[in-house]
Formats: C-alpha cells, sequence, structure tokens
C-alpha cells in the first residue's frame, strides 16, 4: 500500500502504521510440458512519521520612531498568518522584536521580553506585546537600523538553528550611529554573530543605501 502525505493539511496524520505484504511467485519446471507454482509470502510494517520542523529563530529590527505606527500595528496584526505560513512549510519557529529609535538622540533600544525571555513561540504574546508599541521620537539624518541590526544580532539563538533577522524601517541608516560607526562595521558584527539571513523591509528609495547589508548575510529587500 503506498500513500502520499501532505503535511501541510489534515490528510495524513503522525505515526500512520502500515502492513504491507509481498507475494512473489515463481514457476518451476516439473517436466517437459508442466510448470509447478512457487509462492513465497512476506510482510512487513511501515511507520510514517510526521517529519521534524527545521529550527528557526526570527529577530524583527523594527523602526518605532514617530512615522512608524502603521508598521507597528501591521506587524502585531499580520503576525498569526506569518505564523501559520510558517507552520506550512514545517518550521519550528521563534520570534523577538527589537525596537529602534535614534540612538544618537540617548533613544535606546526596545527589546520586547516573554516571560523573561527574547525569543518565543507563543504569537499570541508577541502579537500583544507588539501591539503596546507607540511610535515616538527619531531624529535627523536617518534612524538607528545599524544599531537595530547589532541588537538583533546579539540575541541568544538556539544551537543549530537558522538564525534570521528582518529589519523595517522608513529611514535611510543613521551613520555614524550610536554603536555602529558604519554600515562596513555593522556588516562584519553580523558576520561575526554567523546571522543566517538578513532581510531589509524599507522604501523603493533607500535600498541602495541598505544594499551593502547585503555583505553580512544572505537576504532579500522589500518593498515597505
Amino acid at each position: 500500500e503506498i500513500k502520499e502525505c501532505d503535511w501541510s493539511s489534515d490528510v495524513c496524520s503522525s505515526d500512520l502504521k502500515y502492513q504491507i505484504n509481498a507475494i512473489a511467485r515463481a514457476w518451476l519446471p516439473q517436466s517437459d510440458s508442466q510448470l509447478e507454482e512457487v509462492t513465497a509470502i512476506s510482510s512487513a510494517s511501515l511507520e510514517v512519521l510526521e517529519p521534524k520542523s527545521a529550527p528557526v529563530d526570527i529577530v524583527f529590527a523594527l523602526d518605532i520612531s514617530g512615522s512608524m505606527q502603521w508598521a507597528i500595528d501591521g506587524t502585531s496584526k499580520g503576525i498569526q498568518k506569518f505564523a501559520e505560513s510558517l507552520g506550512k512549510k514545517q518550521l519550528d519557529a521563534r520570534v523577538g522584536l527589537v525596537g529602534f529609535r535614534d540612538t544618537t538622540l540617548f533613544q535606546p533600544n526596545t527589546v520586547l521580553f516573554f516571560k523573561g525571555l527574547t525569543l518565543t513561540s507563543d504569537f499570541i504574546a508577541f502579537r500583544d506585546e507588539v501591539a503596546k508599541l507607540r511610535a515616538t521620537g527619531g531624529g535627523p539624518g536617518g534612524e538607528s537600523s545599524l544599531d537595530g541590526i547589532a541588537s538583533a544580532a546579539d540575541y541568544t539563538f538556539r544551537s543549530q538553528v537558522t538564525k534570521v533577522i528582518i529589519m523595517i524601517t522608513d529611514e535611510g541608516p543613521k551613520v555614524p550611529d550610536g554603536r555602529m560607526s558604519s554600515i562596513k562595521e555593522a556588516v562584519r558584527y553580523v558576520k561575526s554573530k554567523e546571522i543566517d539571513q538578513l532581510h531589509v523591509v524599507t522604501l523603493p528609495e533607500l535600498m541602495a543605501e541598505f544594499a551593502p547589508l547585503r555583505e553580512s548575510a544572505p537576504g532579500k529587500m522589500f518593498d515597505l
């Protein structure tokens, strides 16, 4: 019996067990005109296990300066669909968020905590905490996206996990920033933390400014 399973649907449940029976037949000559049929039967058990989920830790580095309330709300409201899409891809995901404004104006980054931890698999708790954020502050000449990325890279990730940073902003990078003096320094720092993916969500006219970040880790640019 052969059955294909689609783990993104309800077609198959975990730990399915089947009994496979195999029958082999052969015909042996007994004389010039007669053949004798010989039959052998064997059986085996087959257990279909649900595939293991691949672990991934995702940190959002989100601009929470005065113009970004709509992005804060969108991140909060969209996390459930985001979680569902990760589940369909068989990913064991945890998420976290660091919010940035302008560290050069003494506006420190905001790190969300979930029962004392910076990363959580409780997407409802994540949604609720993000919804509490309010867009305020910021300054001229860009925002502290480089410091935000560095803070995201500092998170305590699981071992043997894919480490992903998603940076979201509607302003160019502050250079020099409060902590990162240049994009090159940010690139070196992300590399040193062995981040696997760094994605940037920003306005089309700002993508060229953030393009050098691609040297730090594979990633894509998305239109904010």
